[in-house]
């Protein structure tokens, strides 16, 4: 003999609210089994509870029933893994997590753990780009030397581009050149240089007329050589010889009736240079010189003269002075 059990008959809702275990869009009256079809349906029983298809953790337990974990919302994001961001790369992540706590499975029946991950992540945004330091990148190659011929020198220069500094990272440490010694085998021209100009010749009449101790201009000369000259180099600027007027006193006597009336003294001359040139001991000197007056000469330049007169100064106590050299350098 079979026994057929009668389907249990409830009111079908189409929601469930677990927040306050109530029901919501009534559907109708149909077996719970054909309600509960759908876990997010609730139903009402013969003592008018409404209850979660899902049996939810609101209502009470029965001990042959069982439920299923639910996640709770997500919470807020977390703190980003980094302050900063590297161009180009996205590594810095947030994070945030749920629960399955709504409701959480049941343990006696044990019910099924809410399927998915309880963690979400995603790429930090806004971060600022991260400071990126200078690098210097390769030399150049050698520059020409800079001479055509002996020794000179060759130059090489690099770039901070190897990256360029960003973001307010630092400019790359050190020099954007350096130099090298380099060597063309080519002597080099030499240019002519002067000597220094020889002595005067004596003064001699540009005619046969005396000028010896008369208001007669004569002629002398003195010469130089350029020196020093090879591999092409340039000639000295100039002339090697130079003339010049003069007068010729030589041996010429003093008197009133005399184109030298007298003999005099000449102004102190500057200072010296100190000598020698270091040490306590070192002085400067000026000194001042018995010399011709020369005027009654139509041009009295005394470095026109050429000659010694017999002249002969009045006694003076000083001709010469010395004085001290101070804060000079010890020998």
């Amino acid at each position: 003999m079979f026994v057929f059990s009668v389907p249990e008959m409830v009111q079908c809702y189409a929601t469930f609210h677990p927040s306050d275990g109530t029901c919501g869009n009534v559907l109708g009256e149909v077996s719970l089994d054909e309600c509960c079809m759908n876990p997010s349906y609730g139903y009402q029983d013969k003592k008018n509870e409404c209850k979660s298809c899902r049996y939810s953790g609101f209502l009470p337990w029965s001990k042959d029933m069982h439920s299923h974990g639910g996640w709770s919302a997500w919470g807020g994001w977390g703190a980003c893994s980094g302050t900063c961001e590297i161009e180009g790369i996205l590594i810095h992540q947030e994070q945030r997590t749920r629960t399955c706590t709504n409701p959480p499975p049941s343990i006696s029946p044990r019910g099924n753990y809410c399927s998915g991950s309880s963690t979400d992540t995603r790429h930090c945004t806004g971060l600022p780009f991260c400071p990126v330091n200078g690098n210097w990148g390769a030399w150049s190659a050698a520059s020409d030397c800079s001479v055509t011929c002996g020794v000179g020198l060759q130059t090489q220069h690099r770039d901070c581009d190897n990256p360029a500094p960003k973001y307010g990272g630092q400019y790359c440490p050190g020099d954007n050149s350096r130099t090298s010694v380099c060597t063309v085998p080519k002597n080099c021209p030499a240019n002519g240089q002067w000597t220094e100009w020889s002595e005067w010749t004596d003064c001699v009449s540009p005619n046969q007329r005396s000028i010896t101790c008369r208001n007669r201009l004569g002629r002398r000369r003195r010469l130089r050589d350029c020196v020093g000259r090879e591999y092409d180099g340039d000639f000295c600027d100039g002339q090697g010889v130079e003339f010049s007027s003069c007068y010729d006193i030589e041996g010429c006597e003093v008197g009133a009736a005399n184109q030298i009336p007298r003999a005099l003294w000449s102004e102190w001359s500057d200072w010296s240079y100190c000598k020698p040139d270091c040490g306590e001991d070192s002085v400067q000197a000026r000194k001042r010189e018995c010399i011709p007056d020369i005027s009654k000469y139509s041009e009295p330049r005394l470095q026109i003269f050429s000659g010694k007169p017999n002249i002969i100064c009045q006694p003076l106590e000083d001709t010469n002075q010395t004085r001290p050299c101070l804060n000079l350098p010890p020998c």
